[in-house]
């Protein structure tokens, strides 16, 4: 089943990642195989069994991709396609060929999650990573990060003033429309517009007077 994580996933790798296209097509049939590949070993019958026979012992509490999954409310296919951006990295391979991920790779998922709320794309923070790991300075690399992030807290502090606006007109409304309730059938539309009953005094918030007006 494809969700809307996959589509999102799936449109930054070919119109938001630096790559072309084609490399695009390309990453999406490989996400799609390795997600292919992760639902037959472990639904097909024994899969599970035959997952644990092949792996490589792991260091205590790696995670299956299923897993990893799970933790983080994301699909197998999505992760696929950010180990094909790059944006993240298995630990180790089973002798299957499974991947297991480390537990900071939640941690990981969760950071790309936050970016991608904060209107950051798939190939945004593709470029950022890769910005980061070509300057070998770390106040460099740091610097890098604080400029992004310091960009979208002034778009959120903007988003939030804007929200706020918006609660105030609508909470502003709604108290209008309580004494509205009180109104009876005697009264005709065309006098809402200058109501001074029910503690109306005339004057309407925007909310409502907008519906007045033309």
């Amino acid at each position: 089943m494809v969700t809307e994580d996959d589509k999102q996933a799936a449109a930054a790798v070919t119109s938001g990642s630096p790559a072309g296209a084609g490399d695009g097509q390309a990453s999406l049939s490989t996400a799609a195989a390795g997600a292919a590949e992760a639902t037959q070993g472990e639904s097909a019958p024994g899969g599970s069994e035959r997952q644990g026979r092949d792996a490589v012992p792991p260091a205590e509490g790696l995670l299956r991709i299923g897993q990893l999954a799970d933790r983080c409310g994301k699909t197998a296919r999505a992760l696929h396609l950010y180990e094909e951006m790059g944006l993240l990295k298995p630990a180790i391979r089973s002798r299957g060929g499974f991947r297991m991920y480390s537990p900071s790779a939640v941690e990981r998922v969760e950071w790309i999650s936050r970016l991608q709320e904060a209107d950051v794309s798939l190939g945004e923070i593709q470029a950022l990573l890769r910005d980061l790991e070509s300057r070998h300075i770390g106040t460099e690399a740091m610097n890098r990060l604080r400029q992004l992030l310091d960009q979208k807290l002034a778009m959120c502090r903007e988003q939030r003033q804007k929200l706020d606006r918006l609660e105030n007109d609508l909470l502003a409304g709604l108290a209008y429309l309580d004494g509205c309730r009180t109104c009876g059938p005697e009264h005709f539309t065309t006098e809402c517009g200058d109501c001074r009953l029910h503690g109306h005094d005339g004057s309407q918030p925007l909310m409502v007077a907008g519906v007045h007006t033309s």
